[in-house]
């Protein structure tokens, strides 16, 4: 996780909150921050999972197109994996790319109203 220098005006005039947290508990946090794109810092994943919980996150949280491109691309990519595990073994190399990049694109009718195209 990434350690944040910069301290939030938030951060300095909003009191202090503090929990007992058992070892699962933390890795679990732990993990999830090293899964988000900015790697924030233990007690600024805390927060952010607070807000989750509460449903205050998705009215705060400004996304910015790079942020949305960076989640595009993410989900490409684990879907991209996901398909190449499911994929049958039996199909040809070319054969397996095709059915992938069909399933990827996905049907016509989703392909105009999709947002990351």
């Amino acid at each position: 996780m990434a350690k944040s220098s910069k301290r939030t005006a938030a951060a300095a005039r909003d009191p202090l909150m503090g929990f007992r947290a058992a070892p699962k508990i933390r890795a679990r946090i732990v993990r999830w921050a090293e899964d988000q794109p900015d790697h924030p810092s233990l007690p600024d994943a805390v927060h952010q999972l607070v807000e989750l919980g509460l449903g205050r996150s998705a009215a705060k949280k400004v996304r910015t197109p790079s942020t949305r491109s960076a989640n595009a691309a993410r989900a490409a990519e684990l879907a991209s994996k996901t398909i190449d595990t499911q994929s049958s073994q039996d199909a040809t190399n070319a054969e397996r790319e095709t059915r992938k990049q069909k399933l990827l694109r996905g049907p016509r009718s989703f392909q105009q109203v999709r947002k990351d195209r």
